[in-house]
């Protein structure tokens, strides 16, 4: 038998927003997708220009509403959405960055917007 190497790591990042918070677009650049998940959740797929040849795609999910469709442009900061209503009163957006197809760190990325 073969060893496992276990669960693959996962840089993401969990946001909790109230209802009615503003989704903001972390960075510049086109909707590629924008979906519905089980369990009433959204998936926004937003791709971004890379360093070189590569591409920068961010994935958002959760319980929000969307502002947005695949294929619009959308700037910095921009709204996508808002946070849905809940019975705890809050929701959970996640958010994983990839670099090409390599899931990576967000954290030094977010840090590095003025004012986000």
């Amino acid at each position: 038998a073969e060893a496992s190497q276990g669960p693959t790591p996962t840089f993401g990042l969990t946001y909790l927003a109230r209802s009615g918070d503003v989704i903001s677009a972390p960075f510049a650049g086109q909707v590629r997708l924008v979906q519905g998940l089980p369990g009433g959740r959204t998936q926004i797929s937003i791709e971004h220009e890379g360093e070189g040849e590569q591409l920068r795609l961010s994935v958002l999910a959760g319980q929000f509403e969307t502002e947005v469709e695949g294929g619009d442009l959308v700037a910095t900061g921009q709204p996508l959405g808002r946070a849905r209503p809940r019975r705890d009163a809050s929701t959970r957006l996640l958010y994983n960055l990839f670099m090409g197809n390599q899931e990576i760190d967000p954290e030094p990325w977010i840090r590095s917007l003025p004012n986000l």
